[in-house]
Formats: structure tokens, C-alpha cells, sequence
């Protein structure tokens, strides 16, 4: 439980960088552009790991994420590296990262007081 705060801002912070790579990009853009594709696919996988990170108490606490789907993506990236389905991970991006973003950034702890 203790790296649930910092998985959290991980995955925020990958998020919003995964929203600007794909920022006024197509769909076709993935499939020509091996460094988005790189960068995109990195970063969901990032995502997952995060995730995978949380403890089971946080993701039950919080069970309207689809927790299974996100560490599933990261799996698939990693270990089914050749069998990625570019669309799946454009829908991923463009589609489903905002949404989860939406649900998390509440979740980020909170900063310090400073004190005077």
C-alpha cells in the first residue's frame, strides 16, 4: 500500500504525456511513425506496470477502473510483443487513456504544506 501513491502519479504523469503524443495524430500515423508507435506502445506499458503496482486493496477501492484491461495491455505489449494489435493500441491512447486520467487525478496525494 505504501506504493500506491507513487504508482498513481506514475500512471497520471505517463497518461498526460501518452494524450500529447497522440495529440492532432491519426490512427494512420501509428502505422507510419515507428517512434510514436514506439513512444505510444512504451507508455502503455508503463501504464500497466503502474498499475500491476497498486496494491489489490487500492484497485478493489477504486474497482470502476477496468484494472484487468490496463495491466492486460502492458502484458500483451511485453510478452505478445508480435502479435500487438495497433488498433487495439490507438483505441487505448485516443480513447480509453483520458477517461482513466479523469478518474485519477483526484487520487493524486496531495503536496506537502509548506511551512514558513
Amino acid at each position: 500500500m505504501d506504493r500506491d501513491p507513487a504508482s498513481i502519479l506514475d500512471i497520471v504523469i505517463v497518461c498526460r504525456k501518452l494524450i500529447g503524443f497522440v495529440a492532432g495524430r491519426s490512427r494512420a500515423d501509428l502505422d507510419e511513425d515507428l517512434m510514436l508507435q514506439f513512444a505510444v506502445l512504451h507508455a502503455v506499458a508503463i501504464v500497466g506496470e503502474a498499475a500491476n503496482r497498486l496494491s489489490p486493496e487500492f484497485r478493489k477501492a477504486h474497482s470502476t477502473i477496468p484494472w484487468g484491461e490496463v495491466i492486460g495491455a502492458r502484458n500483451r505489449i511485453i510478452h505478445g510483443y508480435n502479435d500487438v494489435k495497433l488498433d487495439v493500441i490507438w483505441d487505448i491512447a485516443a480513447e480509453k487513456v483520458h477517461p482513466l486520467l479523469v478518474e485519477l487525478e483526484p487520487l493524486l496525494p496531495k503536496p506537502p504544506k509548506a511551512t514558513s
